[in-house]
C-alpha cells in the first residue's frame, strides 16, 4: 500500500460531515455487499470496541431492491434492547444466505429450469410468498419509522408512473408515510419478471384518508441509490433533521459516502444478436431479462459516473468510495440463483473482492480499472472505517453533553 494512501485524509471538518451508506439492487448478489459490510464492521470493532455496529456510524442508509433488505436489517432495533440493532453485519449476511432459497426456490428435477422459464413467459417466476414469509418473520409489523438511523428506500409506482422514495425520517413526521417496513421492502424488491408487483393502501389513522401504492422494484428508477441517499440527507439537514445542529451543508466535502455495488456482468450482448430480438427476447433470454439487466446496470453506472465527477470537482474525491465488480458471469450473474453452491460462490467472490485493487469505471472503454496507489478494497474499507471512527468521536467530543 502506497504511503500517500496510508496518510490520505478526506476533505471537510471532522465531526461536521454527513455520513452515507448506499447499497445497490441485485437479487441474491446482495451477499457481496454483505461481505463488505462485515469487513467494515469488523474494523470498526477493532477501533471502537466489540459492540460497534454499522448503524452507529451512518447518518443515512439508502438501499434499492435487495439493498433495501440490507439497509433495513442492519438498522432495525433489537426487540429486547431497542437502542441497539437487531443484527450485526455478519449475522445479517448469514441470515441472508440461510433464507435465499426461501425467497428464490431453486429449480428441481431434470426439467425444473425449463418449467420455470415457461412459467415466466406468462407471469413472474416466483410468487413472492417466500419473501413475504421471511420479511414477516424478521420484521413482523415494524413500521418504516423504526430504524435507528435514517433510511431511504426507492420503489416505483406503476399506476402514477413515478418513483416513490420511502423515507424513515419522513415517516416519523407523517403517519400517512409510515407503512410497515415489510411492505416497503416487498415493494422495492418486486423486480419485473421475477416477483409480482405489490399493491397496498395505507391508512392515515385515525383520519379516513388512505394512500394507495402499486409498486415494482426500485431498480426500475434507481438501482444505485447513492444520489438518492445524498439528496435525502441534505434535505433532512435543510429541514431541521437530526443532523441539522452540527452540519451546514455547502458542498461535497461535507459528505462521507460509501457506495456498495452487487456486481455487473463481465460481458453483455452484441448489437448483431440483439438486432434479431423481438419483444419476447428483450424480456426473457436464456433465463435472464436483458432489458432489466441493461436498465439497472446503466442507471447504476450513470450515478457512479456523475458522482465521481462531482466529488472530484469539489476536490473531495476521497470522500466517495465505490466498491463494485464487473467480473460476474454464468450463475454468479443471475439475480435468483439460490443454489447452495452459488450462494457459497457469491460469498467467496465478496471475500476475493476485498483483496482486489480499488477501482473505478473507465467510461471510454467501459472497463473497471485500478486506481494507481490506492491499495486494495480491504485497505480502502479500513481507511474509511478509521474516518468514520474519527467522525463519531469528534461528534461526541463536540456534543453539549460531553
Amino acid at each position: 500500500m502506497a504511503e500517500n494512501f496510508k496518510a490520505a485524509q478526506p476533505k471537510g471538518s471532522t465531526g461536521k460531515r454527513l455520513t452515507i451508506l448506499s447499497i445497490d439492487g441485485g437479487g441474491v448478489r446482495g451477499i457481496i455487499p454483505g461481505v463488505q459490510l462485515t469487513e467494515l464492521e469488523k474494523k470498526l470493532q477493532e477501533l471502537d470496541g466489540p459492540d460497534s455496529r454499522v448503524v452507529d456510524y451512518f447518518d443515512l442508509v439508502a438501499g434499492t431492491s435487495t439493498g433495501s433488505l440490507v439497509a433495513s436489517m442492519v438498522t432495525v432495533p433489537d426487540r429486547d434492547n431497542p437502542t441497539r440493532p437487531r443484527f450485526s453485519a455478519a449475522e445479517f449476511t448469514k441470515n441472508y444466505i440461510d433464507n435465499a432459497a426461501t425467497i428464490f426456490p431453486p429449480s428441481t428435477g431434470p426439467f425444473g429450469q425449463l418449467w420455470k422459464t415457461i412459467v415466466s413467459l406468462f407471469g413472474p417466476k416466483y410468487s413472492g410468498k417466500g419473501l413475504e414469509r421471511v420479511l414477516k418473520s424478521q420484521l413482523g409489523d415494524d413500521p418504516l419509522s423504526i430504524p435507528l438511523t435514517s433510511v431511504i428506500i426507492p420503489s416505483f409506482d406503476v399506476n402514477t408512473q413515478e418513483p416513490v422514495f420511502f423515507s424513515s425520517w419522513q415517516a416519523k413526521q407523517n403517519p400517512l408515510e409510515n407503512p410497515p417496513l415489510k411492505l416497503v421492502i416487498r415493494a422495492s424488491t418486486a423486480a419485473p419478471t421475477y416477483l409480482p408487483p405489490v399493491q397496498f393502501s395505507f391508512p392515515d389513522h385515525p383520519a379516513s384518508q388512505t394512500r394507495q401504492f402499486n409498486m415494482v422494484d426500485g431498480g426500475v428508477a434507481v438501482n444505485n441509490p447513492t444520489y438518492v441517499g445524498i439528496t435525502q440527507a441534505v434535505k433532512e439537514v435543510k429541514s431541521g433533521g437530526p443532523c441539522a445542529e452540527r452540519v451546514t451543508y455547502k458542498n461535497f466535502s461535507d459528505l462521507l459516502v460509501l457506495s456498495l455495488g452487487t456486481g455487473s456482468k463481465k460481458s453483455g450482448f452484441s448489437a448483431k444478436d440483439a438486432a434479431k430480438w423481438g419483444a419476447l427476447k428483450w424480456v426473457l433470454n436464456n433465463g435472464s431479462s436483458p432489458i432489466l439487466s441493461i436498465a439497472s446496470d446503466a442507471s447504476a453506472d450513470l450515478v457512479d459516473y456523475n458522482l465521481s465527477i462531482m466529488f472530484d470537482a469539489h476536490e473531495s474525491g476521497l470522500n466517495y468510495l465505490r466498491i463494485q465488480t464487473a467480473d460476474l458471469c454464468g450463475p454468479l450473474a443471475e439475480l435468483d440463483n439460490a443454489t447452495p453452491q452459488n450462494l457459497k460462490d457469491l460469498k467467496t467472490l465478496g471475500c476475493k473482492l476485498l483483496d482486489e485493487p480499488v477501482s473505478e469505471r473507465n467510461f471510454l472503454t467501459g472497463k473497471i480499472t485500478p486506481i494507481p496507489n490506492a491499495g486494495c478494497n480491504r485497505d480502502a474499507l479500513h481507511r474509511f472505517a478509521r474516518w468514520l471512527s474519527e467522525e463519531r468521536k469528534a461528534r461526541k467530543a463536540n456534543s453539549p453533553a460531553a
